[in-house]
């Protein structure tokens, strides 16, 4: 029987760290918690527009780094205003801002933006939230079984057969 693998995080960059190792079971601190919570409770077309955004944000963030401080600076403030704006209406100011240094810390250790997107669909996609109380989060991994979507309308034809 597999041993259960399990960490407890109480910031974005133990997070990254914990999905990056593929635990099990991930104990969030109850403010961080929030704010997971807030990014994974999101709603799909929300999600797609949320996280494009923040990729948006967080490349002139990282390239402004690179590049130096005048003009890229002032080309990623003018980038970041309003694909984080979006986030910032969706899910708060808090957990756009946890989500962004989620997004910069998988950057650094997980292959550039590209490695920074799957961390953070795989927090979203790969972990459910088991416990939520005042105290913190638990994430447990889901099993590795795809579900299907259904609509109503195929269960409604098949009543009728």
């Amino acid at each position: 029987m597999k041993e259960v693998s399990y960490q407890i995080c109480t910031n974005e960059e133990e997070l990254v760290d914990a999905i990056i190792s593929d635990n099990d079971v991930i104990y969030i601190a109850h403010k961080l918690g929030n704010k997971i919570s807030n990014i994974k409770n999101t709603g799909k077309i929300a999600w797609g527009v949320l996280i494009g955004g923040v990729l948006v944000a967080v490349t002139a963030i990282i390239s402004s780094k690179k590049f130096g401080k005048d003009k890229a600076l002032i080309a990623s403030s003018i980038a970041t205003i309003p694909s984080v704006g979006i986030a910032i209406i969706y899910i708060g100011l808090p957990s756009t801002i946890s989500l962004i240094q989620i997004l910069i810390y998988a950057y650094k250790k997980n292959d550039g933006i590209n490695g920074a997107k799957d961390i953070v669909h795989i927090l979203r996609n790969n972990y459910y939230i088991a416990e939520k109380d005042k105290e913190k989060l638990t994430l447990k991994k889901t099993a590795d079984e795809k579900v299907k979507e259904v609509k109503i309308t195929e269960i409604k034809q098949k009543e009728e057969e």
